[in-house]
C-alpha cells in the first residue's frame, strides 16, 4: 500500500502511512514486554506481598508496568495493579526507578 502510495507520488500520504505502521510496531512491542512482566509479577506475587520492599529480582518488571500504563489505552486492570504497587512502594518509588534506570530504556523509548 505505501508503494503503491510512492509510485502513485504521493509521498506525504505515503509518510503519514508510515509513521502508523512504526507507531504501531512499537506499540505491540510494548504491549509484549508488558505481558512478560505481568508474567513476572504473577509468578513471585507472594514474594511482594510478604516483603515491605521491591525485591530486586523483579523490579524491573514492577517499574516497566508502573511506568507504561498511563501510556496505554484501555488498560483498567493494569491502572489498579500499578495502584496497588503506588499504595505499597509509595508515590515517589517510580519516579526514584526511572533514576536509578529501573525501568527498561526500550519501555522508556516507546512512550
Amino acid at each position: 500500500e505505501i508503494a503503491t502510495l510512492l509510485k502513485d507520488g504521493k509521498e506525504e500520504q505515503a509518510r503519514v502511512k508510515t509513521i502508523g505502521v512504526i507507531h504501531g510496531e512499537m506499540l505491540l512491542e510494548i504491549y509484549r514486554m508488558i505481558q512478560l512482566y505481568c508474567e513476572a509479577i504473577c509468578s513471585r506475587v507472594e514474594i511482594i506481598a510478604t516483603q515491605k520492599s521491591c525485591p530486586i529480582d523483579i523490579k524491573e518488571a514492577i517499574c516497566g508496568v508502573m511506568y507504561a500504563t498511563p501510556f496505554l489505552e484501555n488498560s483498567p486492570e493494569l491502572v489498579k495493579v500499578v495502584n496497588m504497587f503506588l499504595e505499597k512502594y509509595g508515590k515517589n518509588f517510580l519516579n526514584e526507578s526511572v533514576k536509578n534506570n529501573c525501568v527498561n530504556k526500550k519501555v522508556q523509548k516507546k512512550k
